[in-house]
């Protein structure tokens, strides 16, 4: 276990009328609110009181679904929330939200120049423009060998999506992707077939400094992605090992592993 402390002065608050004391999801908006999303709705709490929202079915300006699994604030600083039915957006002026289809429950999250990336757990990979929310889907077709490898994901994968240049790398629960962003056009790359997959099992995706990390249910697998050549890098520990996840150690260009 690995465990990060910025503060040695930790409180326990209790807030007033929170819709549940199971907590799913958090983020702090640009305006000091904290957005908090349980499993019995959504609440904002700004230090001293607390709102809730919630859905309702006869409303479709209320939030999709109860189960709050992601809250996040963009660079707009506008709440996304992810529920069990989809995404959902907030619109500040007329405190309602605006939802979005997603067919199957998101579940991570990454946000890359004007363009907001969802994948989920059954229906692939969805990419939202932040100014026009335009959606674009990334998914599997098994008449297309230019579609994602898989439309799966799960909740023990850690970080799927890393973006470089044009390129979305996308590690499903079988196999990498590597997609143009501009074609549209997916590459697929198994274990077997490429050192850098370990195993079709991909935990998580990590672009630094122009290598490529890929963490597997077998193994950490790297590549340049300036000459296009994988690393022969010893890998340790690592070797073999489940990567649950990985992090840049800021502004080292070091990159932290957790084994399990």
């Amino acid at each position: 276990m690995l465990c990060f402390l910025h503060s040695e002065d930790f409180k326990k608050l209790s807030i007033k009328n929170i819709s549940s004391n199971r907590a799913l999801s958090a983020t702090q908006d640009s305006s000091g609110f904290v957005w908090i999303g349980t499993d019995e709705g959504l609440n904002r709490y700004d230090g001293h009181s607390n709102k809730v929202y919630r859905s309702n079915i006869f409303d479709d300006k209320t939030i999709s679904g109860n189960r709050v699994w992601i809250t996040y604030t963009d660079q707009d600083n506008t709440l996304w929330v992810g529920t069990d039915r989809g995404v959902c957006y907030y619109n500040e002026e007329k405190d309602n939200f605006y939802r979005i289809e997603t067919g199957s429950r998101p579940i991570h999250v990454l946000e890359h120049q004007e363009n907001i990336f969802f994948t989920t757990m059954n229906n692939g990979v969805f990419k939202i423009s932040r100014t026009n929310k335009e959606v674009s889907k990334f998914q599997f077709d098994p008449l297309d060998p230019f579609s994602l490898s898989s439309s799966k994901f799960s909740e023990k994968q850690s970080a799927t999506l890393a973006i470089e240049g044009e390129t979305l790398w996308t590690g499903t629960t079988n196999g990498l992707n590597k997609t143009n962003l501009t074609t549209g056009q997916t590459k697929r790359l198994y274990s077997g077939k490429t050192k850098l997959v370990k195993a079709d099992t991909i935990t998580s995706v990590l672009v630094v400094y122009d290598v490529l990390f890929i963490g597997t249910a077998k193994g950490l697998g790297m590549s340049d992605l300036v000459f296009g050549e994988g690393l022969t890098i010893d890998a340790g520990k690592t070797t073999n090992s489940y990567i649950t996840s990985m992090f840049e150690l800021e502004d080292t260009g070091l990159v932290g592993v957790l084994l399990k």
